[in-house]
C-alpha cells in the first residue's frame, strides 16, 4: 500500500511539475512539490479538523505560482510590483 501511495504522489508532483514548466515557472519541478505538499495538507487538515482548509490552500497557492511564475520572467522598469528588497516599507508608505 505503501508503495502505491508513493506512485501516486510521484505521478501527481510530476503532473503539477509539468504544468508548472508550461506556464513559465522558473522552477517547474520546485513549484510541483509545493503545490502537492499544500493539497496534501489541506486535505490532511480538512480531514483532521473536519473543516474546509481549501480556500486557504487555493489563496497560498496563487501566490505561490504568481511568484514562481513573475521570477522567471526579467523585471521591467515599468513593473509595478514594487522593489524586490527585502527593507520594510515604513507606515505612511514613505
Amino acid at each position: 500500500m505503501e508503495r502505491g501511495l508513493s506512485v501516486l504522489l510521484n505521478v501527481a508532483t510530476t503532473q503539477k511539475a509539468d504544468t508548472a514548466r508550461e506556464a513559465g515557472a522558473a522552477d517547474p519541478e520546485q513549484l510541483g512539490e509545493q503545490l502537492a505538499l499544500l493539497i496534501d495538507g489541506a486535505a490532511a487538515r480538512t480531514r483532521v479538523l473536519n473543516a474546509d482548509a481549501f480556500p486557504t490552500a487555493a489563496a497560498i497557492a496563487a501566490v505561490l505560482i504568481d511568484n514562481a511564475i513573475h521570477a522567471s520572467s526579467p523585471r521591467q522598469p515599468s513593473d509595478d510590483r514594487g522593489t524586490t528588497g527585502s527593507a520594510p516599507v515604513p507606515a505612511g508608505g514613505q
